[in-house]
């Protein structure tokens, strides 16, 4: 019944199985239906409910991009906006950040228009910002940010771009570990 208040969630798991059945079969009713179920259990979630946020960081930008790249990226854009917008800055919010920058670096990718780049480093800069020093997570953020200025450096040749570059990897590399297997890859 539509009004079960745990149907957000059995869509969700809806969702995870059609997405692995798409990313097995390659079926585009697949992709198209892991949207719907996914999109459908956040519209349904309450906003007082505390597993909104967790509903709202669970859709994944590479089931939406796989046959209708364009279109894809755009909804992607548009609910990790609202999930941005919506979640208070708790543990999810540089997790919804990310996935933000990622769409917003996509969508960039396949139109050229600069500002969604621009966008995309500023939601990367604020979920590194909300990370707490020590956290992993911190310098995979660092990395996903790094990426996207050197595309604009490379893109647009802003020299300001290369020093923060610079900055941003020197960063990541003094919260590597001198033991940890991402190092070698970040001292390049």
């Amino acid at each position: 019944p539509d009004d079960r208040p745990d149907r957000p969630r059995f869509l969700l798991h809806l969702g995870d199985s059609l997405g692995a059945r798409f990313t097995r079969y390659g079926d585009e009713s697949d992709s198209n239906d892991t949207i719907q179920a996914r999109v459908t259990a956040v519209v349904l979630t309450l906003d007082n409910d505390s597993t909104k946020p967790r509903s709202l960081s669970y859709t994944n930008i590479s089931v939406w991009t796989d046959f209708r790249p364009f279109d894809g990226v755009e909804h992607a854009v548009t609910l990790y906006r609202y999930a941005a917008d919506f979640i208070a800055d708790d543990t999810y919010k540089p997790l919804i950040l990310g996935k933000l920058g990622s769409a917003l670096q996509t969508r960039f990718e396949l139109s050229g228009k600069p500002t969604d780049l621009d966008d995309a480093i500023e939601a990367y800069n604020s979920a590194v910002n909300m990370i707490p020093e020590g956290d992993p997570e911190k310098t995979v953020m660092l990395d996903k940010l790094n990426s996207a200025v050197w595309r604009r450096f490379v893109r647009f040749g802003k020299p300001n771009d290369l020093a923060s570059v610079l900055g941003v990897a020197r960063w990541a590399l003094k919260l590597t570990a001198d033991d940890d297997p991402d190092r070698p890859e970040r001292l390049r």
